[in-house]
């Protein structure tokens, strides 16, 4: 089955006008009240027999099976194997299966996404800015990330501590930077990073991200386990 963030028509409307993401507009969506609007990070991997195909790994799973769907790209489609953030509309009570045609209400750009670095903090961490975490989760090789926070003149990136990649559960932290104090917003903001390099490592059994929350009022210590 697939597990998914399941919101109202209502609020993945407000979702999208809140956030800074440009979304492409899809196939109109399955308006009865026996479904309901999901948010999901996606991997775009192109087109299959006039259907945009999309990877999707459920949260705290390594398997990914594809979503098929009608997308009306604004522009260029994104390149194969980009990661995004797919709006779609699922019947409710009913299985997901592999290669399964959904409506889609929208398809976007992340707000930040990268790969996985490592530096070494010999002076303390420096996380930046606080960062109003919403929800995070590991999907196959990715990390995922929903909060509050302004995307304009600002950055995120995830680095692991270059002292602890000998161990089994190294640790990485979120950095979230503004340029300038007043930049700090209430949007809706996607991240996600590639950790391919830690889950596809046999030697490693896990990890611990840290993230300077201001959701929880502090410094925030999540582990996941692989």
């Amino acid at each position: 089955t697939l597990t998914i963030m399941k919101i109202s028509k209502l609020l993945s409307a407000a979702l999208i006008a809140a956030s800074s993401l440009s979304f492409s507009s899809c196939s109109n969506g399955n308006d009865a009240q026996d479904s309901y609007n999901a948010i999901v990070f996606v991997n775009y991997e192109g087109i299959n027999e006039g259907y945009h195909v999309f990877k999707y790994t459920e949260p705290n799973k390594d398997e990914s099976i594809n979503i098929l769907s009608q997308v009306n790209f604004n522009d260029t489609p994104p390149a194969l194997g980009t990661r995004v953030i797919g709006v779609f509309n699922v019947p409710y009570n009913i299985q997901i299966q592999n290669n399964m045609t959904l409506d889609c209400v929208g398809i976007g750009k992340l707000n930040a996404s990268g790969t996985l670095t490592s530096e070494t903090f010999s002076g303390g961490v420096s996380f930046g800015a606080q960062f109003y975490l919403t929800s995070v989760s590991r999907a196959g090789d990715y990390i995922d990330i929903t909060g509050l926070a302004s995307a304009e003149k600002s950055k995120m990136r995830l680095v692991a501590d270059a002292s602890t990649m000998q161990n089994e559960k190294p640790t990485l932290y979120l950095i979230y930077e503004l340029e300038a104090p007043e930049t700090i917003g209430n949007g809706q903001y996607f991240a996600s990073f590639d950790i391919s390099q830690i889950t596809q490592n046999p030697m490693y059994t896990g990890f611990t991200l840290i993230i300077n929350n201001s959701n929880s009022n502090g410094v925030s210590n999540f582990d996941f386990s692989l």
